[in-house]
């Protein structure tokens, strides 16, 4: 699919201008910087690897092969660059997205619809985005939200992080569940399997190693690296 390809995913992220947001969000909501929410306890702020680069995300897009069409979206083989959106939500901040996008010649199609369609196409899989937030009290909210057993918004097949998750929910030691979160989120952001590759990829699997070692897994630390 379009979306699927890493290309696409860094333009659009290369692509939101999240400051920008603050205007169309009430007092008690921040544009995202990470994973968690900042209230929440473990958050790691991260938006230095979010910046706002409308020039970068154009030049991902051309070099994958994204050429701008006559209405200034793109389009390679024939097919353009066109996502579709479904939401119930009165979320006007989708409308100032999908003017940021269609900067870069992506055209995002905002769905307007009921919760009981949004969230059967959800259950499906059929979606080529999903717009929601869910915030607690305790970091375990990525496990609810990401974990591969769990509400998988992002259909993940099971893997290394729902170890790391499993094992932050598990430990009382702070330090370690600080390690343990952070190495979770990396692993999502990044989507280590997949997407990184070189050095990138080095360098968070040995950090992850690491982890694995001071909590006596020395075969997972192992797996982490290979």
């Amino acid at each position: 699919p379009l979306y699927s390809a890493v290309e696409v995913r860094q333009a659009l992220r290369k692509a939101l201008y999240r400051a920008r947001l603050r205007s169309l969000i009430s007092r008690y909501q921040k544009p995202a910087t990470a994973l968690l929410a900042s209230s929440t306890p473990f958050y790691r702020d991260l938006s230095p690897l979010l910046a706002f680069d409308p020039d970068g995300a154009r030049q991902l897009l051309e070099e994958a092969g994204w050429k701008v069409g006559a209405d200034g979206i793109r389009v390679r083989d024939g097919k353009r660059l066109a996502l579709q959106l479904s939401y119930w939500q009165n979320a006007p901040i989708l409308e100032l997205v999908q003017q940021q996008w269609r900067q870069v010649g992506v055209d995002l199609r905002l769905n307007k619809s009921t919760i009981s369609q949004v969230s059967a196409l959800q259950a499906s899989g059929d979606m080529h985005l999903t717009f929601f937030n869910l915030t607690r009290a305790d970091p375990d909210v990525i496990r609810t939200v990401y974990q591969s057993p769990g509400r998988n918004y992002n259909r993940r097949q099971p893997g290394f992080v729902d170890e790391v998750l499993r094992d932050a929910a598990a430990t009382l030691d702070g330090p370690q569940r600080q390690q343990l979160i952070d190495q979770a989120s990396d692993i999502l952001r990044y989507q280590i399997e997949r997407r990184l590759t070189g050095a990138a990829r080095s360098t968070v699997a040995a950090r992850l190693a690491m982890v694995e070692l001071m909590n006596g897994k020395p075969a997972d630390a192992m797996r982490a690296l290979s």
